[in-house]
């Protein structure tokens, strides 16, 4: 399946942009997992761009409103309901997707099999699909130098990052055989104000003084903020000349773990970041996933394989592709980011 992927890839990056052809003011775009952190935010951009929105979620997700936004709640297992739910859209965001290093499998399988039939329906409608992957389809080729969108589906650590390269094959498979319209993002490590894994789990681990580096944390975090993210999904939607194309999300790629925890720590209030050797942390990742799934505990272990394989490694993700091609310029910096989850943290309480 690999040498679909990289069919799908331009070789030759040119340096003119191409210029944005679809207007999104007055289509109607649909977006699954629309309740989540990335999709709230891609709900209020596209309503202040004039498109006409519906947002899907599971039920009981606070529905985000605004103009032009209507609210459907459905798990996308039931295709005839999904067929009518997205039959008159112009444009497919699918980003629902369970975001873990510790969920079973068969949460996967179910998410696996809603992203393929919403890959179907556009195929056969002709909609246009943006689909979100993430950076983990690279599995343990992170940390084993510069990553673009040719770098080839690594070994995987984890559910999530077997069921996210599966998912990128199978919609590979709708483009190779029906030519449908999909292009896929690899978001890289994304936070701002309200991130879960990025802002407030590592707060959290911070304020208790727990170790949240491992070794000395000088590898790149790679992390792409949501409005960075979103402006880049917006870019995608609107090039005509992107349909079976593959983009890899990622800010300016120059931040390392070791300062971006640190400057979290001192908005947090917390002590500096602590660190864990990288001996000991594969250790206890091996360990606490062993005695995790052999006693059936409750939560998760106290660090994973997949958590280790982004943390304890230089995220080297390369953003040449989206500039180049798409012309995104970030819309948010770093100490623009950084003065936002600070302004976040004196309001929250994790």
């Amino acid at each position: 399946m690999q040498r679909f992927v990289r069919l799908y890839v331009l070789d030759d990056l040119t340096t003119s942009v191409h210029t944005p052809r679809m207007d999104l003011s007055g289509k109607k775009v649909a977006i699954t997992g629309a309740g989540g952190f990335i999709g709230r935010h891609l709900v209020r951009r596209l309503s202040e761009e004039g498109a006409h929105v519906t947002g899907i979620d599971l039920k009981g997700v606070k529905p985000e409103t605004g103009k032009r936004v209507q609210w459907i709640e459905s798990d996308l297992s039931d295709e005839a309901a999904l067929k009518k739910q997205l039959s008159d859209c112009d444009l497919v965001y699918h980003l629902a997707f369970p975001v873990s290093d510790w969920e079973k499998e068969e949460v996967f399988v179910a998410a696996l099999k809603a992203s393929d039939l919403i890959c179907k329906i556009c195929s056969e409608k002709g909609i246009r699909l943006v689909l979100t992957t993430s950076v983990v389809v690279y599995g343990d080729m992170i940390g084993k130098g510069p990553i673009d969108e040719s770098t080839a589906h690594g070994k995987p650590t984890g559910f999530y990052t077997e069921y996210k390269q599966k998912q990128e094959e199978n919609a590979i498979g709708h483009m190779h055989r029906s030519g449908a319209d999909i292009r896929i993002v690899r978001p890289a490590n994304v936070y701002g104000a309200g991130s879960k894994p990025w802002v407030n789990e590592v707060v959290k681990v911070l304020r208790q003084g727990l170790p949240a580096l491992i070794g000395d944390g000088k590898g790149r975090a790679g992390l792409i903020h949501v409005l960075n993210l979103v402006e880049i999904l917006i870019l995608v939607a609107r090039d005509d000349d992107s349909k079976g194309e593959i983009f890899l999300a990622s800010d300016d790629n120059h931040v390392a773990w070791h300062t971006y925890f640190s400057d979290l720590a001192h908005l947090a209030n917390a002590n500096a970041p602590g660190s864990m050797p990288r001996f000991a942390s594969e250790m206890l990742a091996v360990a606490g996933e062993t005695a995790w799934k052999t006693f059936g505990l409750k939560g998760r272990p106290p660090l994973t394989r997949q958590a280790l394989m982004l943390i304890g490694a230089d995220n080297d993700f390369m953003n040449t592709k989206v500039k180049e091609k798409l012309g995104f310029a970030p819309v948010i910096t770093y100490t623009q980011a950084m003065a936002e989850i600070g302004d976040y943290l004196k309001t929250t309480d994790l």
